[in-house]
């Protein structure tokens, strides 16, 4: 099964251990994970900017996802669904996947 996993989960996956860090083990392990270029940036920048990792952590957490993950590039929707534009980006990562 091919499972999308939007940036807060994946935040939390890496700060904390629990619920999310280990639902990404079993989405990674038994399941076919798939992200964009646009939510591993995402990813990127909140860890730096909101949770204080360093750029070099940060880009490590990159390269493990994109050694794990299937990574697709969305188009743009048609017209908005959500107030949030990044969520739209999030929901054309899935419909591309």
């Amino acid at each position: 099964m091919k499972i999308l996993l939007d940036t807060n989960v994946l935040i939390a996956a890496f700060i904390t251990k629990g619920i999310c860090s280990e639902l990404l083990e079993h989405c990674l392990r038994h399941h076919q994970v798939i992200l964009s270029e646009f939510i591993l940036d995402e990813l990127r920048k909140n860890l730096v900017k909101k949770f204080k990792y360093s750029v070099e952590d940060a880009n490590r957490v990159i390269r493990l996802l994109r050694l794990r993950v299937l990574l697709f590039t969305p188009s743009p929707l048609a017209q908005p669904v959500c107030r949030d534009a990044d969520d739209d980006m999030v929901i054309a990562t899935a419909l591309a996947g």
